[in-house]
């Protein structure tokens, strides 16, 4: 095993077989299967003191607008009662949010959309948990502002919202040409719906077209990372820092979901090309990357998993994800990984697809986790009771 330097990466390739815990899996909710208005394809989720779930739907809704629906916001009781909190129409609350909401201590929700708004430039939006919308920002309006808010917001106490936007700012001509119109922007906006662009990405050192989260820490600072192989900071006054660039070709490829620990260690998920290999990233706050190979060759028959590209959970010095593909049955799976004993044990398989009609498969948004060690996330696909493949709403009890 060769020995970690500063920006040096190191890989460690898993030989063994992941191990397995059991946990028992119970469908909250399936889209699709009492109403054709009903959402499809849910994002993360988030949950309030009440053990409520509220999430976003990339399609679905019943909105005529996008051709398979605009999307909604909804929630989930304890017991499975779904409420579609808002449909989006397009024009003017937005369309096809990509990403989960973030949620406030009123319980209030906020989260973006892609397209609509604007000339379809995407919005900032925030809704109560009763359902009343409002938009905040509609993105586009000047040659400076982002476009196409991908990732979702972060809070912080004063209630000032922070994210990024795939395109738009930057005039650079690195990311000008090709459907691409500006390298990407951090964002802030008030309470109020007044925005400041922090940052404007130039496609230079530090990257282009940041498309996940952030992650915010106690002083204001911003992290996350973008397509360029790129993980950033970004002050409260707007000034970048290149963290680290990452030496793989291609690593992050969509970018990477970011997750960091109270001593500045960051984590993420790589993907490589044609599933050469997946897994895992770690980068300490000196620069030094170690790299967690889980799947090489990887395919639906990779037991381990495969296709690691969601939102990360970090609880107790371990890291919780889902694979989207793969696991014992080849419909995806949900992990936990150590990083000090560089193991990884699956917490459940989902079925293979199309293979039943009472799960989900293809979970790949993610997990959250309440005071009771529980899990819950959502798939993108699966069938309920003979209906839709719309995805699901799950949870995971430790036996």
């Amino acid at each position: 095993m060769k020995k970690t330097v500063l920006a040096v990466m190191l890989s460690l390739a898993l030989g063994a077989a992941a191990q397995t815990a059991t946990y028992t899996e119970s469908i909250l909710y399936a889209f699709g299967s009492t109403s054709i208005s009903d959402g499809g394809t849910p994002n993360a989720l988030v949950m309030d003191s009440a053990g409520n779930l509220y999430g976003t739907t990339q399609t679905g809704g019943g909105s005529t607008f996008c051709f398979a629906g605009c999307g909604m916001v909804f929630k989930i009781s304890p017991t499975g009662t779904e409420t579609i909190l808002h449909i989006f129409t397009n024009n003017p609350d937005g369309a096809v949010p990509l990403s989960g909401l973030a949620i406030d201590k009123s319980d209030n929700l906020y989260g973006t959309t892609n397209a609509g708004g604007f000339n379809g430039n995407g919005t900032v939006f925030k809704i109560t948990s009763k359902g009343k919308y409002s938009v905040l920002h509609k993105f586009g309006k000047t040659k400076s502002d982002g476009l196409y808010p991908f990732g979702p917001v972060v809070l912080d106490s004063a209630g000032n919202i922070y994210g990024t936007t795939e395109q738009g700012g930057s005039t650079s001509n690195l990311c000008v040409g090709n459907g691409s119109t500006g390298c990407g922007t951090i964002f802030k906006i008030t309470a109020k719906g007044v925005e400041t662009v922090l940052y404007k990405f130039t496609g230079e050192a530090d990257g282009a077209y940041p498309v996940t989260n952030l992650v915010r820490d106690s002083k204001g600072n911003l992290y996350g990372s973008n397509i360029s192989n790129v993980l950033f900071k970004v002050s409260p006054t707007g000034v970048a820092t290149t963290l680290y660039t990452f030496p793989g070709v291609d690593e992050l490829l969509d970018g990477s979901y970011t997750a960091r620990n109270s001593s500045g260690t960051f984590y993420g998920d790589f993907d490589y090309p044609n599933g050469s290999s997946d897994g895992l990233w770690q980068v300490t706050s000196g620069g030094v990357e170690t790299t967690y190979t889980l799947c090489t060759n990887c395919s639906s028959t990779s037991a381990d998993g495969a296709g690691f590209n969601g939102p990360l959970l970090l609880s107790g010095g371990i890291v919780y994800g889902t694979a989207s593909a793969g696991g014992a049955s080849g419909g995806g799976a949900v992990y936990e990984f150590d990083s000090t004993t560089s193991t990884e044990t699956i917490l459940y398989n989902f079925p293979n697809p199309g293979s039943s009609t009472s799960d989900g498969w293809t979970p790949n948004a993610g997990v959250i986790m309440d005071s009771a060690g529980n899990l819950y996330g959502t798939t993108i696909a699966g069938e309920y009771f003979g209906n839709g493949q719309m995805g699901t709403v799950f949870k995971l009890t430790k036996n």
